[in-house]
């Protein structure tokens, strides 16, 4: 976690990371039964980003850690009211 609190810090963003997980899909799943659907992608596909033109060596960094970083999308489904 301390390696993506760092990622995060770069972007200047105040968030940080509390948590990891193995298999998001499986783990997020296993919380709450009103999860529907879980969709992991790769950090780089699933936060948007503006084209920027990286250097040489940030963009090895990133295809070095395309693969071991990841975004859970969540959906949930709605509650019934009564």
């Amino acid at each position: 976690m301390n390696g993506g609190n760092i990622q995060i810090r770069m972007t200047k963003n105040s968030t940080s990371m509390k948590f990891s997980i193995e298999d998001a899909e499986k783990e997020i799943s296993a919380m709450s039964s009103r999860v529907s659907r879980v969709v992991a992608r790769s950090y780089l596909e699933g936060y948007p980003h503006e084209k920027k033109d990286y250097s040489l060596l940030t963009r090895a960094y990133i295809r070095s850690k395309r693969d071991r970083f990841f975004v859970a999308h969540v959906e949930f489904q709605r509650e019934e009211t009564q």
